[in-house]
């Protein structure tokens, strides 16, 4: 099959010595994807070694007919088989979602999509109820796009919540207290599933324990499912972490996933000095010193 990065080879869902090659195109995708599809940030870069590539909206792929050539879309678990989220992050070694070597240009950055503000509320762990992207942007009035800068970090499970804190330590370590009306992190989990939702008081209490209390009214608690959200930021694998770095309008300028490598924390800090410049906070290399170049402190 071919080793091109515009396509994967997979094996089909029974396991069979010839693989599929799965093309990205949109050939045997319905107009109604096409135009879900649309919507998605342009700027986030998937990893080609990955199936999370491979996802359309609505939680399809496109499948070939070995005989006759033709595609249409089936659904993810019948084409890759229901463990295929375990398959993504072994391929992608957790990272679904390759991090941006350069910042997403602003021509093409797209705000954080909606969350809250219909339906299912979203409600910080202060018992705050806020809407997304309102809540990036509370702070700049002005709406002055170097203003302010938000690292967002979301987990779906304590697996990928496991792996935030190798972004948001460096993140917090590297910005002083004096820029913290100029620079935060905003966590978002996002608890899907009715049985999820009878749990949910409990599930806070969790969390309640785990979080500072400095960092409470700015961790949200979603219960219920997201798809179109999950889909324009590319989470189609919630068996990870995500963090997506706003500029002041609340635009989504990075994106990356899994566990930070020393080089992501790197460029991650230069990215914010380039968003918002004139930042009080010590530079790149006092990070590096501090963080023992293992990518922020442990996991406690």
């Amino acid at each position: 099959s071919s080793s091109s990065s515009s396509s994967s080879s997979l094996p089909p869902k029974t396991i069979t010595t010839d693989d599929t090659d799965y093309k990205y195109d949109y050939e045997g995708i319905d107009a109604k994807t096409r135009k879900e599809m649309q919507k998605r940030h342009q700027g986030i870069e998937m990893n080609t070694d990955g199936l999370s590539q491979l996802i359309l909206p609505g939680e399809y792929v496109v499948k070939t007919n070995q005989k006759t050539g033709s595609k249409k879309m089936v659904s993810i678990e019948r084409s890759l088989g229901y463990f295929w989220t375990i398959k993504d992050l072994k391929d992608s070694n957790n990272k679904p979602i390759k991090s941006n070597s350069k910042l997403i240009p602003s021509d093409i950055a797209q705000v954080f999509p909606p969350l809250g503000d219909v339906g299912t509320s979203l409600t910080t762990l202060t018992d705050e109820r806020i809407t997304l992207p309102q809540f990036f942007t509370r702070n700049n009035r002005s709406m002055d796009e170097s203003a302010h800068c938000t690292l967002v970090a979301i987990n779906f499970n304590a697996f990928g919540y496991q792996m935030l804190p190798s972004w948001t330590e460096p993140f917090e370590e590297a910005f002083s207290t004096r820029d913290s009306n100029r620079v935060e992190v905003v966590r978002l989990s996002i608890q899907e599933g009715t049985t999820l939702w009878f749990l949910r008081y409990l599930i806070n209490r969790g969390y309640q324990k785990n979080v500072a209390d400095g960092d409470k009214g700015r961790m949200g608690m979603y219960y219920g499912y997201c798809p179109e959200l999950r889909d324009v930021l590319r989470m189609h694998n919630n068996k990870t972490g995500y963090v997506y770095l706003l500029d002041g309008l609340g635009r989504v300028r990075f994106a990356g996933s899994g566990k930070a490598t020393q080089d992501e924390i790197d460029l991650m800090i230069q990215f914010v000095n380039e968003l918002t410049p004139g930042l009080k906070g010590p530079n790149v290399s006092k990070n590096r010193r501090g963080s023992g170049g293992r990518g922020g402190k442990r996991i406690r």
